[in-house]
């Protein structure tokens, strides 16, 4: 067999030692014909002051790609020569390349999850769909890119605080139909919940680890049948969100197919090669304990 061109990859956040990445991207490459000294991929925990220094060492080292974590999704497209259009639309890179002297920034977070309601959520026309989206952190970002991209026909976004989802709503959709509310509008926002038709949780709410890991976001008690619920956390696979939704007959797409279909698109872009999906998934699964 043609041995293939050796690529070394990383990943760089903070906290990091729990990223699945290295395990998902090896299983992947393995899969894609890559022997064990064609490909590695490492994780490096990078505090937010020490990103310039690392960046530097990136540029001139032997790497040629980077997988880009909280805290430093938007902080490390100061660190890089060009930006794709959706990274800046976005306003967060997840993914580098390393082209000779060229770094150039991707985000391929809102193609995971849109990825993922299509294929999982057996949603492939988004156009027309009403979205309602919980939190206006940096995942929701991507996440309302994703959509606005889809001609959505309407999306909401509830937060603790209203001025943020206002804001994240101005910069990202100025010319769509959107909603911004603060959780303590209540009646409003169950009015919400009940009349859309996709929603997802981009909060930490029921993460494991977190402050409330049985958690739910307000307004769950509207949701119902013909629904389609995500949650972009993945730890625990089945949040307390994605339980109850499942009780009240909504379909239900967990956090691990986001990251999973993220990663594909990465690898691509990387090795120009296809990712195994259902492999990668499979193996990410058992080290969840959940296969």
């Amino acid at each position: 067999m043609k041995k293939l061109n050796p690529i070394h990859l990383a990943i760089v956040g903070h906290p990091i030692k729990h990223s699945l990445s290295p395990l998902m991207h090896s299983t992947a490459a393995r899969e894609a014909g890559f022997a064990d000294d064609e490909f590695s991929y490492e994780k490096f925990d990078v505090e937010p002051q020490d990103l310039a220094t690392f960046m530097r060492r990136f540029r001139d080292g032997p790497l040629a790609g980077l997988n880009v974590t909280i805290p430093h999704k938007m902080a490390v497209m100061d660190f890089l020569d060009k930006i794709d259009p959706t990274a800046k639309t976005i306003g967060a890179v997840n993914t580098v390349v390393k082209s000779g002297d060229i770094l150039t920034g991707y985000n391929t977070d809102a193609y995971g999850l849109i990825k993922s309601v299509k294929e999982i959520g057996g949603i492939q026309d988004l156009a027309g769909k009403k979205i309602f989206i919980y939190g206006a952190g940096g995942s929701a970002r991507a996440v309302v890119s994703g959509f606005i991209a889809e001609n959505v026909a309407s999306l909401t976004i509830a937060n603790r605080t209203q001025n943020r989802a206002v804001e994240l709503l101005s910069r990202l959709a100025p010319s769509a139909k959107t909603i911004a509310m603060g959780y303590n509008d209540h009646k409003t926002l169950v009015e919400s919940v009940a009349t859309a038709d996709i929603i997802v949780n981009t909060t930490s709410v029921g993460m494991a680890g977190g402050g409330d890991p049985s958690g739910l976001p307000p307004g769950v008690e509207a949701l119902h049948e013909g629904q389609t619920v995500v949650d972009i956390v993945y730890n625990p696979l089945t949040t307390a969100f994605l339980a109850t939704a499942r009780a009240k007959g909504a379909g239900t797409v967990d956090g691990l197919w986001m990251l999973i279909y993220q990663g594909a698109k990465a690898f691509e872009i990387w090795t120009g090669r296809q990712f195994p999906v259902m492999k990668a998934r499979e193996v990410l699964l058992a080290e969840l304990g959940e296969g």
